[in-house]
């Protein structure tokens, strides 16, 4: 079996961090093109909310990846790490095998924020957003519980993989009859 370019390997690990961590596909697609160009490989990309579509080579004698991807929220703190890993590499402080070691640090990086302050924090935004259009007193204090309501469901998803398939639809439910109520 022939010996994948490490370059190609930094590339695919790449865009999959990128893909679960939240990125949109139009930037995906073109940081990684981008980063192509970078290495010296001519590439094209393809993203969908399931996969990430690699062709590297000229046309005709392409190799292709496809790599299978869970749809990740946004985490900012890790688009942030994986942008140092690259600026890193453009600068030449690490190597390409380097930098894809440390791809996989970032992958395994705890969150900086604890669950219970996403909760707060998510209270906190509900409630400021009634503030914003113009709620009295108690529609403000009724979206501060729904905010808790639905923090918790969040903290509830990110330790279990079935509540985090459903979690999206749960809390929009939960949401919507607690509004009503």
């Amino acid at each position: 079996m022939p010996t994948v370019d490490p370059r190609i390997d930094f590339l695919i690990a790449l865009g999959r961090a990128l893909h679960e961590n939240g990125i949109p596909a139009h930037r995906l697609e073109d940081t990684l093109s981008v980063a192509a160009r970078r290495l010296d490989l001519r590439a094209e990309f393809f993203s969908t909310p399931t996969s990430l579509i690699s062709a590297f080579g000229e046309p005709g004698s392409q190799q292709t990846s496809l790599a299978r991807v869970t749809p990740g929220e946004m985490r900012l703190d890790r688009i942030v790490a994986l942008d140092e890993v690259v600026e890193a590499l453009w600068r030449g402080e690490i190597s390409v095998e380097q930098a894809h070691v440390r791809l996989r640090d970032v992958a395994t990086s705890p969150s900086p924020y604890g669950p219970a302050l996403s909760v707060v924090a998510l209270a906190t935004a509900s409630g400021t957003a009634a503030l914003v259009f113009g709620t009295g007193a108690g529609e403000i204090l009724a979206s501060v519980v729904v905010g808790l309501i639905v923090g918790v469901l969040g903290v509830a998803a990110q330790r279990s993989e079935t509540v985090g398939r459903v979690y999206e639809f749960a809390a929009a439910m939960t949401a919507t009859v607690l509004a009503m109520a």
